[in-house]
């Protein structure tokens, strides 16, 4: 299980997730545990993100900070940015 914790404030946020990433999910496989940094901080587009697990959430992460940087989500437009990132994520199942 990973916890995330994003606070906000009258002068900023704050981002924090834990450190634990746990690899072997699947019957059969061996288990292994490992600290890993899950805060993600894309320069260029300036979007911060948290991803854990296989690679693919760290895939989808890192389109939508790419899809934003090229055409700025609409926050006002909450239902056609939701829409939009949900797009994102399903190209890559």
């Amino acid at each position: 299980m990973t916890l995330q914790l994003a606070m906000v404030a009258s002068d900023g946020w704050l981002l924090a997730s834990d450190t634990l990433e746990v690899q072997g999910h699947h019957p059969g496989c061996v288990r292994t545990s490992s600290h890993t940094r899950k805060i993600r901080f894309d320069r260029r587009s300036g979007v911060a993100y948290v991803a854990s697990g296989e690679e693919l959430e760290r895939s989808v992460a890192a389109d939508i900070a790419r899809e934003h940087q090229s055409t700025p989500f609409d926050f006002d437009d909450l239902e056609g940015t939701r829409l939009r990132i949900a797009g994102l994520a399903a190209r890559r199942w």
